[in-house]
């Protein structure tokens, strides 16, 4: 330790710590203004960078930035006297190094108080010239806690020696001096370039005086820090004027303003020839050694390497100076004889290092190193106790993962043990292990063939490291840092990701399509394809696609099964930049398949794949489409029935691929959306503006038809990995076909889309399109109509019209009642319509299927359907009393002949067999699986149309 005797008896001048604020090196401004006011506005006028720019930095719960240039330094610090009096923060710094113009447009000449997590400050590679060495002295104590008074005195007393030492030892000029409100401040002006040699230099700087001044606390004196770690270009500094606030303000700690002690008039320039020979005094970068034998510390002693080689040095004379085990001044300097005033010396610390030096500016760059090199010329290096110590200590390394063999590269070690992060190294491993992005100030990270904004991977693996070298700093610090240098790292001006035309991320890898050949390879997942999404399928050519057509079919009308497949078409050529202007709406009551189609489509995307925004807000909320980033579909189950006002939005949506995205608090870019777009309802929502075709040609609208039976075993028959890969091949297939013929993309007329959504809008409409057919010869019993009709509301939470209300509005429609003579009397029917498929049972509606098995239910109910008594209706006046056989037998013959079975059809031989493993139903188009069938294995039935035979052979009295 080099204090102020050792430094007096050595005839250097030693400038004591005036008690007051030495006069501010310029006049303040606006007289009248509050003294912190005036020594923030003093401070910015020579930190601040002549036309430079700057950034004001607060930290506490929150941070606090903010830009400003040179022109508004009043501004700056009018916002900086604003944000002190608030004591929120704990201190308020400002960078020392003159910032990249180009980042006023961050924060500009304002400062924002809730700094988002996302948002950038100023890393090393934003500074474009060094002019500050700060030298930063600290009182050993524990963190969080400010410095007790004494521990502060003596803060500032070691920064009157290490002035002292500097200007007398190396020539450096006055420096600035300041309290930092716990410590000492010395800012050396120096003009260096932001390169790695600067920061090396300024680094090993530090260690030297580090090596010099640094004492242990004792139980009479308080211990005192060089602060190793300014060396970085963008470092921030503690603001003159301002307030710090570290721990609570006690009355043995109590909070302190930062001031300026004093300023020359005319700040210097260091020249970098001295900086190198204060750069000499670092100590040798090597782990800490075992003590030798009585000499109190580590590394070579210089009395025994002396006895050994002094002999071979100029002559020397010892000098006592404290905290050093040895000090000696060469009469005449080793480098160079013709120093003859004493300048050269050489010495070591009591805790191990050795420096050696000389005061000439010819000798700069000479040190301990240098002076044994003088002696040992032919040593080979593997022979001296340095290596020997590198090679027998512990390295930090030996904890680090084997994936991670190069950690030692990422930090320094001082004779101290105190550990030096490199930040742009660290950046460097970081980058290097998840291929790093910059977009938008926002870091993405590659993993498993995926990119996505980090959430805490790159935070995590930050900590790992530090965990693993034994750092014991403020990982914060780090994590900030070293995320700065990332998003400064080539950041992408243009949208990065999904521009691999041809290609398509799954599980097993990048499914590659040669669309002429009609070729599909599969390749490795790679990060240079920058893909934001991947679908968790895995691609296997040789699926089979049988049972998935199969059950397309089932939930739709077979012609509209295309639609159902075409869903993962559209959203892959989106993705390749093939605008399809085709969205989906999937329409039909409970339990007709529409959620299950949905959760299968939500298994094909993976859950980082799909988003679920409904119609509603993309037409109406303009935030809505960042949900829709990096995802290749938005699918949207049940949607609400609310009427659209605008749909502007939805055609702009989809009539191209690039889109501004808008996130609050976030700065607004344009993004690709290729995502497709699927909804489905039990009742669309009314559309105000129905004469916009253009709104009409974007949609496809399919109903789901059919309602079947809850299977809860169901899904995991569906939900499997051969099915999907077996999706992606006919999705593929359909890809290929559509990029050769545009014509092989199925789509729905304008006029269509128009008529199938106004009609379901209405529940009337929707319920005749949903169960009945047009047919002017046909007729349909009144009660079995509104039988349905009651069944329908139940199923959709509708309250139903009374009989003569619904005989109104089917009126309105073109649909009359009749009464069609049966046999000896009338019977109450509606004309011009007919049951789907012919038949009660057609793939469209359940009619009388549905019926009987809800009258074969053996419980008590409520139920409409169950309980109305429709022969008493008003609307039905006349009673259906025919009870003729020959007219009901004809009338089950024409029945069975609508489910396309022979008219004498029964199933009196039928036996049950639920093994029967192929084949379907024997009904009109029932896709339902047979277990039922004749003695000789024919005329397979499902449960349903079995009962439903027997049920209706008996109301109509014939033998089953």
């Amino acid at each position: 330790m080099i204090d102020d005797d050792s430094l007096a008896r050595d005839g250097f001048k030693i400038e004591r710590t005036p008690k007051g604020a030495a006069p501010a090196p310029r006049p303040a401004p606006a007289p009248g203004r509050s003294d912190p006011y005036v020594e923030t506005f003093n401070a910015l006028q020579f930190l601040a960078p002549a036309g430079g720019v700057f950034e004001v930095r607060a930290l506490g719960d929150r941070t606090a930035s903010g830009y400003f240039d040179a022109d508004h330094l009043e501004q700056a610090a009018k916002a900086i006297e604003a944000l002190d009096a608030a004591g929120t923060y704990s201190g308020i710094y400002v960078t020392l190094n003159p910032v990249n113009p180009a980042l006023l447009s961050r924060r500009s000449n304002r400062i924002e108080t809730r700094l988002g997590l996302k948002e950038a400050t100023t890393a090393d590679a934003d500074i474009i010239r060094r002019l500050w060495f700060p030298v930063d002295i600290d009182p050993a104590r524990p963190s969080g806690i400010g410095s007790s008074d004494a521990e502060h005195a003596a803060a500032l007393e070691v920064a009157g020696n290490v002035a002292g030492f500097l200007s007398e030892f190396f020539g450096f000029p006055a420096p600035v001096r300041g309290d930092s409100g716990n410590g000492g401040h010395l800012l050396y002006r120096i003009d260096l370039p932001n390169d790695d040699e600067s920061r090396s230099l300024i680094e090993r700087c530090l260690k030297g005086l580090g090596a010099a001044f640094d004492r242990s606390p004792t139980e009479d004196r308080p211990g005192v820090e060089i602060d190793q770690t300014p060396f970085n270009a963008a470092r921030i500094w503690k603001l003159y004027g301002t307030v710090a606030r570290k721990g609570d303000n006690t009355s043995e700690r109590p909070h302190r303003r930062a001031r300026i002690i004093e300023a020359p008039e005319v700040i210097e320039v260091v020249p970098r020839e001295t900086l190198e020979r204060l750069a000499a005094l670092a100590p040798e970068e090597e782990p800490r050694q075992a003590p030798r034998p009585g000499s109190g510390g580590s590394g070579p002693d210089l009395d025994e390497w002396l006895r050994e080689h002094g002999a071979s040095l100029p002559p020397y004379h010892a000098k006592s100076r404290s905290g050093c085990r040895s000090f000696y001044i060469f009469d005449v300097c080793p480098w160079d004889p013709s120093h003859r005033d004493r300048s050269a010396f050489m010495g070591q610390f009591n805790h191990g290092p050795l420096f050696a030096g000389c005061k000439h500016n010819g000798c700069s760059g000479n040190g301990w190193p240098e002076l044994r090199a003088l002696v040992e010329p032919k040593r080979p290096k593997a022979a001296t106790p340095h290596k020997e110590a590198r090679a027998s200590a512990p390295a930090p390394e030996a904890t680090v993962k084997e994936s991670a063999p190069n950690l030692e590269e990422l930090y320094d070690v001082s004779r101290s043990g105190l550990i030096t992060i490199r930040f742009a190294r660290l950046a460097a491993l970081i980058h290097k292990e998840f291929c790093t992005i910059s977009f938008n100030d926002v870091l993405y990270v590659y993993q498993d063939g995926v990119y996505s904004a980090d959430k805490g991977r790159v935070a995590a693996r930050i900590k790992e490291i530090l965990e693993a070298i034994g750092y014991e700093g403020a990982i914060s610090v780090v994590r900030r840092e070293v995320i700065g240098y990332l998003l400064a790292e080539d950041p992408q001006s243009k949208y990065p990701f999904n521009n691999q035309p041809w290609h398509l991320p799954v599980k097993n890898g990048v499914v590659r399509v040669n669309p002429g050949a009609g070729q599909i390879d599969l390749l490795p997942h790679s990060p240079k394809y920058r893909f934001s999404y991947q679908l968790p399928v895995t691609y296997d050519s040789a699926a089979d696609s049988a049972f998935i057509r199969q059950v397309l079919e089932q939930w739709v009308e077979p012609e509209d099964a295309q639609y159902l497949l075409q869903v993962p078409v559209v959203a892959i050529l989106q993705a390749w930049g093939r605008v399809q202007k085709q969205l989906y709406l999937f329409e039909g009551a409970h339990d007709g398949g529409k959620t299950t189609y949905c959760e299968f489509l939500y298994g094909f995307f993976g859950p980082g794949g799909y988003s679920q925004v409904d119609l509603l807000r993309l037409s109406e909320d303009r935030f809505a489409l960042a949900d829709l980033e990096h995802k290749l579909a938005n699918i949207h189950d049940e949607m609400r029935s609310v009427a659209l006002r605008s749909v502007g939005q939805v055609k702009n949506l989809t009539g191209g691929l690039h889109h501004r995205i808008e996130r609050k608090h976030e700065n607004a870019y344009h993004a690709i959306l290729p995502a497709v777009h699927v909804f489905t309802c039990n009742k669309p929502p009314k559309i105000k503006e129905v004469d916009d075709d253009a709104f009409w040609s974007r949609f496809v609208y399919v109903s789901f038809p059919n309602q079947f039976p809850r299977d809860d075993g169901w899904k995991d028959t569906l939900f499997t990995e051969g099915n999907y890969s077996a999706f992606l091949n006919l999705a593929l297939e359909t890809v290929i076909a559509a990029m050769q013929d545009r014509s092989a993309l199925k789509r729905m007329s304008a006029d269509e889309v128009k008529q199938r959504w106004t009609e379901a809008a209405d529940e009337t409409i929707k319920f005749v399109w949903m169960h009945f057919d047009r047919d002017a010869a046909a007729t349909v019993p009144k009660d079995d109509v509104y039988t349905a009709y009651l069944r329908h509301c139940q199923e959709n939470g509708i309250s139903p019209r009374a009989k003569n209300v619904l005989s109104s509005d089917l009126a309105r429609m073109g649909i009359a009642g009749t009464r069609p003579r049966g046999g000896m009397s009338r019977i109450q029917s509606y004309a011009g319509i007919r049951w789907k498929g012919s038949s009660p049972v057609g793939q469209g509606g359940q009619g009388i299927l549905n019926l009987i098995a809800r009258e074969e239910k053996k419980v008590q109910s409520t139920d409409p359907i169950c309980t109305n008594k429709v022969d008493n209706n008003p609307d039905h006046s006349d009673r259906d009393d025919s009870s003729n056989p020959s007219e009901q037998e004809g009338e089950l013959a024409a029945w069975l002949e609508g489910l396309r079975l022979p008219r004498n059809f029964t199933v009196a031989s039928h036996r049950h067999n639920p093994a029967r493993a192929t084949g379907r139903c024997s009904a009109g188009r029932c896709t339902m699986p047979p277990v039922w069938e004749d003695e000789h294995g024919n005329w397979p039935l499902c449960e349903q149309h079995y009962r439903l035979i027997q049920r209706k052979r008996s109301l109509a009295g014939v033998q089953i």
